[in-house]
């Protein structure tokens, strides 16, 4: 494989960025990640997007033909609380990859991996076209990202996922490290998204690639749940107690929205793949 083929994967050692890694290292990708948390290597390489000269450095020699943009500041408590060190790493991070890409590898493609939170969450069912409004600053950093690549990258796909989950992703972890314990816990009933079974998540990325794909895409589940029962189906899959999961309703200043399901009819016709529902997420992770 040339050059067009590399991947440079940012956030290497996150939840997800983990797995794209391992994901095309098997493909047969050549692979390199930037973490903040990682020593130098062959493969990978410490580095913080929000500075612009090691972003430069570090483009300039591998000249990736595709940038998997994971590494970003997730946490909606930590954002609201750190709101400038949220633009920094989310959105100004961002502009820094931009910018590098645009002086050292013009004709490569960036895929961004985005969030339902760029929308207010007060229906659901969000499509593609429709103009997002975000309520919560990690939202805000997501979409001013977002905004800046389709205005400034010609080659890029924007991947909106939601709540990825399996060998990892905190409120999958959360509710199965708290039926190992036999702890009681409190689920929102009145919070509805799309929860995204990683391995699907990975395929579909991995088809954008291949097929080569650019503009929008909902990279999410194909089921609208909401938290308490999709925490009720997890105990049901690996025969925990379900009696342990009681219903909650979302305080008044809940950081977690209503609902923020979006519809992915659109992205499953342009990358012809199976969208997982709950149901087979679940077996899917169980089965590995």
């Amino acid at each position: 494989m040339n050059n067009s083929h590399s991947i440079l994967i940012t956030g290497s050692k996150g939840y997800i960025g983990s797995y794209l890694s391992k994901t095309f290292r098997e493909k047969g990708y050549p692979v390199h990640g930037i973490d903040m948390n990682v020593l130098q290597t062959e493969t990978e390489s410490p580095c913080d997007i929000s500075d612009q000269n090691a972003l430069n450095s570090i483009i300039n020699r591998l000249k990736p033909g595709i940038i998997i943009h994971t590494a970003g500041l997730s946490s909606l408590e930590k954002c609201e609380k750190e709101e400038k060190t949220a633009y920094r790493i989310n959105t100004e991070g961002t502009n820094n990859i931009i910018n590098a890409m645009q002086n050292f590898v013009p004709q490569s493609k960036l895929i961004f991996l985005s969030t339902d939170y760029v929308f207010d969450g007060s229906r659901g069912m969000y499509k593609e076209e429709e103009i997002p409004n975000p309520v919560t600053v990690y939202g805000k950093t997501k979409l001013k990202a977002e905004n800046s690549i389709m205005d400034n990258l010609k080659n890029h796909a924007i991947c909106r996922t939601a709540n990825v989950y399996g060998r990892g992703g905190n409120f999958f972890n959360y509710i199965l490290s708290s039926l190992d314990s036999n702890t009681v816990i409190k689920v929102f009933q009145d919070a509805f998204f799309s929860p995204t079974c990683i391995d699907n998540l990975l395929e579909m990325i991995t088809m954008i690639i291949e097929k080569d794909q650019t503009g929008l895409f909902h990279t999410a589940g194909s089921e609208r749940i909401n938290r308490y029962n999709f925490a009720k189906k997890i105990a049901k899959a690996f025969k925990k107690d379900e009696n342990l999961i009681t219903e909650a309703k979302r305080p008044a200043d809940s950081l977690i929205a209503f609902d923020l399901s979006l519809s992915i009819e659109k992205t499953r016709q342009r990358l012809g793949i199976d969208f997982f529902d709950i149901t087979r997420g679940l077996e899917t992770i169980r089965g590995n």
